[in-house]
């Protein structure tokens, strides 16, 4: 096992010394730079109401805490850490914000430290649950299941992203770096390690074998570095600008109103950004329990 990595360094994509190296197995790290295993096309399921997503060029990375996952971000701890331990791994002011810190810093300089070491613990894992954003993505276009919770029961859209472009594949980037496109590893237990010995694998990339069927692949970002903020209850709408020219697809959902099926049609014939997409529309099958898709 390589060096280990402290909260901090986790959320800055870092090891102490300043080198991108998570601490799994040499064989793991490598095994995530084989990008021949990443899927040429990964795929975006949205509502109707997320056509602004194309109109801006603009799309969401959501704080684990808003998902609907509640084990998101939240390893297991096998045990508990020292104060030496917390205090090491309160360098991320530059990466949480002011904000964050100054809550870091209010808990560091009580002379309470040993009995709210398990509450200073607490805010350090909601901050980070709440500071970085995750781009969920998958592998299939035709999930009956995502289509119906990610897509609005059909009414939505799917965005299909090549990826083999910069955005979604960094050659000279560590697989723990932030922006790199990660395959999920669906585990049947939750990760389970010292504070210092969590990996951006065990934070991020992690999830029950329940979630399997979304054959997710993921990116996550530091938020305080989001091009647009909303303000909104209880987490902010953080926006990162995407390569439109990435798009392959844009497949219409097969119960969308034809105000839909209008307003992305317009998009992808009518603005020059979209010129190489394809415009796709599902509809049901006849026979089996399947969506088919042709040109639109």
């Amino acid at each position: 096992m390589g060096p280990s990595l402290g909260l901090a360094n986790v959320i800055a994509g870092r090891t102490a010394a300043g080198t991108c190296r998570d601490p799994a197995t040499a064989a793991d790290a490598e095994a995530g730079h084989l990008q021949a295993l990443q899927p040429m096309i990964l795929y975006k399921y949205l509502s109707p109401h997320r056509i602004d997503v194309l109109e801006s060029g603009m799309i969401r990375f959501t704080q684990p805490a808003a998902f609907n996952d509640p084990f998101e971000s939240r390893p297991h701890l096998a045990r508990q850490p020292t104060v030496d331990d917390l205090r090491r791994l309160m360098s991320v002011e530059s990466k949480l914000g002011s904000v964050a810190q100054k809550s870091i810093d209010d808990l560091l300089n009580s002379d309470q430290i040993d009995r709210i070491a398990g509450s200073l613990l607490s805010t350090f894992l909601r901050l980070l649950s709440t500071g970085t954003g995750i781009l969920s993505l998958t592998e299939v276009r035709d999930s009956l299941l995502m289509w119906a919770h990610y897509g609005a029961k059909h009414e939505g859209f799917v965005i299909g992203f090549r990826t083999d472009t910069t955005y979604f594949l960094t050659p000279n980037a560590a697989p723990e770096a932030a922006g790199h496109t990660r395959k999920v590893t669906y585990a049947e237990s939750r990760p389970s390690r010292s504070v210092k010995e969590l990996t951006h694998r065990d934070l991020y990339f992690t999830k029950s074998p329940e979630w399997s069927y979304e054959r997710e692949w993921r990116q996550y970002r530091v938020l305080v570095e989001a091009r647009r903020m909303i303000d909104s209850h209880p987490y902010p709408i953080c926006l990162f600008p995407f390569p439109t020219n990435a798009i392959e697809s844009i497949i219409v959902g097969c119960r969308a109103t034809s105000e839909t099926f209008e307003r992305l049609k317009s998009l992808v014939h009518g603005d020059p950004r979209f010129g190489g997409a394809r415009l796709l529309k599902a509809s049901v099958d006849d026979h089996a329990f399947r969506l088919n898709f042709s040109e639109a």
